[in-house]
């Protein structure tokens, strides 16, 4: 079934912010690491780079999107 302009649109915000929300909990891990969890240095850095790329690729992508209408056809 295919979908309709406006439920693409829809669909890609809820998966750009499903990426931003996932690149939040890598940050926050790293975080947790670095406030005395037992992880290694590269753990920790890795969590850095991963979070903060997800969540500036989940922001272009927002950006990026135009505003779907509101109303369906």
């Amino acid at each position: 079934m295919a979908l309709t302009p406006y439920q693409q649109s829809i669909w890609l915000i809820m998966w750009a912010r499903n990426i931003g929300h996932a690149g939040v909990a890598f940050v926050m891990i790293a975080i947790l690491g670095m406030l005395g969890l037992r992880f290694m240095q590269h753990q920790i850095l890795t969590g850095l780079v991963v979070g903060l790329i997800l969540f500036f690729v989940s922001d272009r992508i927002i950006r990026c999107l135009p505003e779907p209408k509101d109303s369906q056809p």
